[in-house]
């Protein structure tokens, strides 16, 4: 035991005992009606207290090793906490790069001359699209049919194709 531990020790005894004694002393001021003791014993009392704390707060932070132990435990949470951090900069870094990678690709195929959309053209069969219209949603497809009206304005054209002769609700 630290000397402090000690010195804190005693201050707590002798906090509790001068209390208890000052509450004993208290109580036969009464019975013998002197009121001014009471007083007294009642102040007594009251400061041991704060001297009780103050042995207690000593003792504790008096203790061998008691601010070593703190700080080693400290030193874990913190690099518990750095590596959190890590590992949560790192899943960012790996959703940014992810995120550019689409936008990227989404650019490129934005801005795709027609030639090079031609050729990813495929032909798919006509019952299979109406059955399963999500599946094909962004796809570049080759149609056979007829034209049967065609709108055009400066920002976008719309044409009407007839793909067979019984028409289709998409």
């Amino acid at each position: 035991m630290s000397l402090l531990e000690i010195l804190g020790a005693i201050m707590m005894f002798l906090a509790i005992i001068l209390f208890f004694t000052a509450v004993v002393m208290c109580v036969v001021g009464v019975l013998r009606e002197d009121f001014k003791r009471v007083k007294k014993y009642i102040k007594i009392g009251f400061a041991m207290v704060p001297l009780f704390f103050i042995g207690l707060l000593v003792g504790t932070f008096g203790m061998s090793n008691y601010w070593e132990r703190h700080s080693s435990s400290d030193d874990k949470e913190n690099q518990e906490i750095m590596e959190n951090i890590r590992r949560n900069e790192q899943i960012a870094e790996e959703e940014s790069k992810k995120r550019e990678e689409a936008e990227r690709i989404e650019r490129e195929q934005t801005f795709r001359l027609p030639e090079e959309s031609k050729s990813l053209a495929q032909s798919f069969d006509l019952n299979e699209v109406r059955d399963n219209i999500k599946k094909y949603v962004g796809s570049y497809a080759k149609f056979k049919g007829q034209i049967t009206d065609l709108e055009t304005t400066e920002s976008y054209s719309y044409m009407e194709l007839s793909l067979s002769s019984v028409p289709i609700m998409l």
